[in-house]
Order: C-alpha cells, then sequence, then structure tokens
C-alpha cells in the first residue's frame, strides 16, 4: 500500500500515528523500541529507569478533545475499509466473520470517530524526570536500545469506544444495511445502532475506551546520560508531524534534531 492511502495517515492531520490494532493497554509513558517498521513494548518508564529525586510524570486522564470530536474522519474504499472495521471490532471483542455481504452494496466506508479522549503526560515533566533517573543497571537491552536512539515514549494517546460508520454506493448515497444482522454476526460486546443524523451511519460502540493514535518522543542518550531537547512551539497538532520547509529544526543540546514520532504513511504497529 502506497503512502498516500488514508488508512495510512488519517490522523497525520491532527498530530497522531495511527496504532493498527486499538488497545486500552497503552498509556502514556510507555516505552517502545523501534524496531523496522514496528514499534514493540517495552514496559512502563520505571521498569526501566530509576527515579531519582523527580518522580514519574503525572499522567492526565480522560480530556475531552473537544476541537476533534466528529473531525476525526476518513473514507476508503471497500475492501480497506473494512480491514479497518476488522481491526476495532477485533479490539472491542467483536468479529467479522460474514459481514462482507452486509456491505455488498456499498463502494466505500467512512468512519467519523465520535468524542475522542486523550490522556497525556507533560513533555517537560518528562525530561525533568528522565535528567535526574538512572538507567536500571539489570536493564542490559534497554541500555543497548538508548545507546542505539531507539527507544521511544508516549506522551499522549488518542481514544475512543465509540465510533461512526457509514457505506456509500457509486452515487455517493448512503447505503442502508440491516442493523440486527450486523448485531448478530458483530456479537453482544458490541453495541450497534444507527445515528440521528441518517439511517444508513452506523454507530459502534465497546464497552472500553481504546487507544488509535498516538504521540511519542524519541530519546538520546550519551553514555548513561539523557540528552535533553527541545519541543515543537505549542500551536496545531499538525506540528507534530511532518516539518515545513520553511520551519527550523528543533536541536537537542547535543546538537541532535529532536525526532518526534507521527504518521508519516505507515502505521504504527506496537507488537507485544
Amino acid at each position: 500500500m502506497g503512502r498516500s492511502n488514508p488508512a495510512l495517515n488519517y490522523l497525520k492531520q491532527y498530530g497522531y500515528s495511527v496504532v493498527r490494532l486499538p488497545r486500552a493497554d497503552l498509556p502514556p509513558g510507555s516505552l517502545l523500541e523501534r524496531d523496522g517498521g514496528d514499534l514493540v513494548d517495552l514496559g512502563g518508564l520505571e521498569s526501566v529507569f530509576q527515579a531519582g529525586d523527580t518522580a514519574a510524570p503525572k499522567v492526565h486522564p480522560n480530556e475531552r478533545v473537544v476541537d476533534m470530536s466528529g473531525h476525526i474522519k476518513t473514507t476508503l474504499s471497500l475492501g480497506l475499509g473494512l480491514s479497518l472495521l476488522g481491526q476495532f471490532l477485533k479490539a472491542l471483542g467483536g468479529t467479522t466473520v460474514g459481514l462482507e455481504g452486509e456491505f455488498k452494496q456499498a463502494k466505500t466506508l467512512t468512519f467519523e470517530f465520535d468524542d475522542p479522549y486523550s490522556d497525556s503526560i507533560a513533555p517537560a515533566d518528562l525530561e525533568k524526570f528522565l535528567a535526574r533517573a538512572d538507567v536500571d543497571p539489570r536493564s542490559v537491552n534497554a541500555h543497548r536500545l538508548l545507546d542505539e536512539d531507539k527507544v521511544y515514549v508516549v506522551t499522549r494517546t488518542l481514544k475512543a469506544k465509540q465510533f461512526l460508520l457509514e457505506g456509500k454506493n457509486e452515487r455517493q448515497a448512503g447505503v442502508k444495511v440491516n442493523v440486527p444482522a450486523i448485531s448478530g454476526i458483530v456479537g453482544a460486546d458490541v453495541k450497534i445502532g444507527t445515528s440521528r443524523e441518517s439511517s444508513s451511519k452506523l454507530s459502534f460502540e465497546g464497552k472500553e475506551l481504546l487507544v488509535f493514535g498516538i504521540q511519542a518522543v524519541r530519546l538520546f542518550y550519551e553514555g548513561n546520560r539523557f540528552v535533553a531537547y527541545r519541543h515543537l512551539p505549542p500551536g496545531s497538532a499538525t506540528k507534530r508531524g511532518a516539518r515545513a520547509a520553511t520551519e527550523k529544526p528543533q536541536l537537542t543540546k547535543a546538537g541532535k534534531e529532536a525526532d518526534y514520532l507521527s504518521a508519516q504513511g505507515a502505521f504504527v504497529n506496537i507488537a507485544k
């Protein structure tokens, strides 16, 4: 799939990377190792770092992302849309076996995330913690990964337990589907209904908030010493994505360019 595929970058404009399989257990402060195109769990901050006189950054949970509500939207071809739907339903505890037939009249599927939330840690607090913390001497692998600049820390997550889905035909008209039949296929763990806006727009709701987007920063170490970094200027989240040609690089104190994980045309595939 090419870089222009909207399934790979629909969160890019908001400064988030897409998590291929949404999950509940991905809090800010999670350490991730880059392994080729994948990010692999390393654990939490305190599983690798021994705190000094500064505590680990406080997580600010369940912040309403008011400016995004109803605006996170992407339209995909039927095949790609069913694939993305399958990832979400799997995470919600449902199934898609036999679901293709219920959307056979559709050419595209449009996803819309309703009422998203965010958990976050302040990057400034993260920096203070790391500046005073020591790498656990027992974490031999972590020492190596930090030395190779392969470790990322999740600083913000984007999560929801509900999303809207609408199938459209070649004329871009909404395709009505059999809601009871879809409910029977998906299973009881996922609540399915229709939107007040349109009878062709379905709502899927699970029992818990699932992380489907993240922001993360890359750590730079020289030996066992954390090298502080500057942050991108505050403002719109798009500035955490690809840097504009006119935007000056943000440098660490050692002169290295700060590397922010963002959706650059690839899923963030987080493997356990």
